[in-house]
């Protein structure tokens, strides 16, 4: 067995008074101690506990949690294959609904480390509590609640029933896991289940797109039927511009690009709008246009290497490489100092 543990406890879900002795223990012994916990009074007592102890990294932002939540994998194994006997904390129970620790000790014995969960508290237990409710009476079933809505779980109407995660009923699932057969399994169930499920068919267009080129035309069509029902759907529209895109339909492609900024400029989520535009206008042939729109990002960023870049293939695409001569200059000019400007900091970096 190789030198290095990992043990993860739950905080339980009322602050202080619901960790267990065990856990407790866990924590002072640790090496190291890495938490995602709910609230900053849990966390700095958690640093009162054992000096080492340090936040892992949360983004609560839906769109990236499969993200976060690999992330936090890799943080937690980083430690344990320096040797260290790290304690995982997490709120609440750490295997109820808890894909990372699930996960980072399944991977931490794969590679020969020691690796533990210890029980915790969860909001499961405190509702039977507060409720007064004893599941050994007449049973109790539990679900996720958009798993118990798309896949028809058979449940017993005669015994209690709980439902977790309402507040992110819908959230994507399989689709950001890129278990794209998988997903598209459950948004065609939920559309049978609901023919008028706007946002169902949305995302099963987006899948097609992930399925092959052979889809595509299947993803427009389930983009143009949400489009329909709603049409100022702006996360449908920018993607059917992206297939579009992909099938090489430039035209078609501007035309729900243009109508998805004018709802919402911010739409792309941290590309700029007018260089993706300007891509668009390169690729459809409109040179001029193409070139015009980068300018005005240039007006706001004059070192955009990304606008630079598009400015420089739509001048040679347009009147030849020689003639865009100083456009490609410029663009490998900026491009070369950015990159200059990364090793510094990265030396900087590694002097502190």
């Amino acid at each position: 067995m190789k030198t290095g543990s990992l043990t993860v406890v739950g905080t339980g879900i009322q602050l202080v008074g619901h960790l267990t002795l065990a856990a407790k223990a866990s924590i002072e012994q640790a090496d190291k101690v890495l938490f995602a916990v709910a609230d900053p009074v849990t966390a700095k007592w958690l640093q009162t506990l054992n000096v080492t102890a340090e936040a892992l990294p949360y983004n609560t932002n839906n769109q990236r949690r499969t993200e976060t939540y690999r992330e936090m994998v890799d943080r937690i194994l980083a430690e344990v294959r320096q040797g260290l006997n790290v304690c995982a904390v997490f709120y609440g129970h750490p295997g109820v609904f808890a894909y990372p620790t699930h996960e980072a000790i399944k991977q931490a014995r794969r590679e020969g480390f020691r690796a533990q969960m210890l029980a915790g508290i969860s909001a499961e237990d405190c509702l039977f509590a507060d409720l007064g409710l004893d599941p050994g009476r007449n049973g109790c079933q539990s679900f996720e609640a958009t798993d118990f809505l798309i896949r028809r779980r058979k449940f017993d109407p005669t015994s209690a029933l709980i439902l977790w995660q309402i507040a992110t009923i819908g959230n994507l699932g399989f689709y950001l896991m890129k278990r794209y057969q998988e997903a598209f399994a459950d948004f065609h169930r939920a559309i049978e289940l609901q023919p008028d499920y706007t946002w169902a068919i949305a995302h099963r267009g987006v899948t097609y797109r992930f399925l092959g080129e052979a889809y595509y035309p299947k993803a427009l069509g389930d983009l143009d039927r949400a489009i329909e029902r709603q049409p100022d759907y702006v996360w449908a529209i920018a993607y059917r511009s992206r297939i579009y895109e992909l099938m090489k339909c430039y035209k078609q492609s501007l035309i729900d690009f243009d109508r998805a900024i004018a709802l919402d400029e911010n739409i792309l989520r941290g590309k700029n709008w007018q260089i993706e535009k300007g891509l668009l206008l390169c690729y459809d042939g409109q040179y001029s246009e193409a070139i015009a729109c980068c300018e005005q990002r240039l007006q706001q960023i004059a070192d955009d290497t990304t606008a630079l870049y598009c400015i420089a293939v739509s001048k040679a695409r347009w009147q030849g490489v020689d003639k865009a001569a100083s456009e490609i200059e410029r663009s490998r000019t900026a491009l070369l100092a950015q990159l200059k400007k990364g090793l510094q900091h990265t030396r900087f970096c590694l002097k502190r």
